[in-house]
């Protein structure tokens, strides 16, 4: 039993039980058993590369972990993924563009 969670394992099924205590219910009516999300205002790329796939379009929403762009730096292909919730109101960029950091 790991952070409240007991997991049982019965008949080749597993059930996850979850124990709260007094100050898990004072955490959740404070709210602050949700974590807190920033809003994504502009994406800058980690380091110098070619633009390969864009994987949003203008008006899209996107949430924490999804998938941008994919930029390709150092003959190797990186995903760059939301690290905040939004709606898509403009791309700067295009496939086969080349980007600085």
């Amino acid at each position: 039993m790991e952070e409240g969670i007991l997991t049982l394992k019965l008949n080749h099924r597993v059930f996850e039980v979850k124990k709260g205590g007094p100050l898990d219910e004072l955490i959740a009516s404070l709210g602050m058993d949700k974590p807190k999300l920033r809003k994504l205002k502009q994406l800058k790329a980690p380091m110098p590369g070619r633009v390969v796939s864009v994987a949003v379009e203008v008006g899209q929403s996107i949430e924490v972990g999804d998938p941008l762009l994919t930029l390709e730096a150092m003959k190797m292909e990186n995903v760059l993924k939301a690290e905040g919730v939004g709606v898509v109101k403009a791309i700067a960029i295009q496939a086969q563009d080349v980007v600085d950091k």
